[in-house]
């Protein structure tokens, strides 16, 4: 079986020699061409025209970090009652839902918290149980 002599089987000591003379030559060519420490692509007397600065804050506003958040945690919260509704009937009845009341949220609109709607929908139909005296 034919092996091809690839650089990696080579030994380590020969690797080094290869890779030494190799780094010497491009520093013998960069200083031919006066580019030590500069880039190659450009000589000295060509070098590329500076940008212009531009102010741009390194952080973005707080009220788009609070939105990005916002829309997050509406979306792992759907996520969330998704997941439940691939649960049986009698499951979701132990967490105190119904799955007419899972899906009605899941098809609101984006914008609102699922969760929330859940949450005030319990409440008015708690309030509601609750005799008056």
């Amino acid at each position: 079986m034919d092996r091809c002599n690839k650089p990696h089987d080579k030994p380590a000591a020969t690797q080094r020699t290869e890779r030494a003379q190799a780094r010497r030559t491009r520093e013998r060519v960069l200083a031919d061409l006066d580019l030590a420490g500069g880039d190659a692509r450009y000589p000295r007397d060509r070098q590329p025209a500076q940008k212009p600065y531009i102010y741009a804050p390194a952080m973005p506003s707080l009220d788009l970090i609070q939105h990005i958040r916002v829309r997050l945690l509406a979306w792992h919260n759907r996520r969330w009652l998704r997941a439940l509704l691939s649960r049986d009937d009698h499951v979701l009845a132990g967490f105190g839902f119904g799955r007419a009341e899972l899906q009605w949220a899941l098809r609101l609109p984006k914008e609102m918290d699922a969760n929330e709607a859940l949450r005030h929908k319990r409440r008015h139909r708690a309030n509601a149980s609750q005799p008056t005296d």
